[in-house]
């Protein structure tokens, strides 16, 4: 098995996917919607072997942080390797 990613704008692997999964995602606009969204998130693929077909599909969609009240700071995008940035964030605290 190999993963691929993060990537941005993999809709033909996800629609793949998706479509393998007709019980869970039969509902065709939301397929298209969740197609759509993928072109804008990082995602990740499991494929069989490399460079073969997704069998499986991950996006990401990273609120949490700004939901809680975190702004991002800086990139850093060789802290640990290209492939995996850190990112700072800063959140002001209030005082007593």
């Amino acid at each position: 098995m190999f993963i691929t990613g993060p990537a941005l704008d993999d809709r033909p692997g996800c629609e793949a996917v998706l479509r393998s999964l007709p019980a869970w995602f039969g509902i065709e606009p939301a397929l298209q919607h969740y197609v759509a969204d993928s072109a804008s998130l990082p995602g990740f693929a499991l494929r069989e072997r490399d460079g073969g077909a997704p069998i499986g599909f991950l996006s990401l969609r990273q609120h949490f942080p700004q939901a809680r009240g975190f702004q991002p700071l800086e990139v850093f995008q060789t802290l640990w390797d290209p492939h995996n940035p850190a990112l700072q964030l800063l959140k002001v605290l209030p005082t007593a």
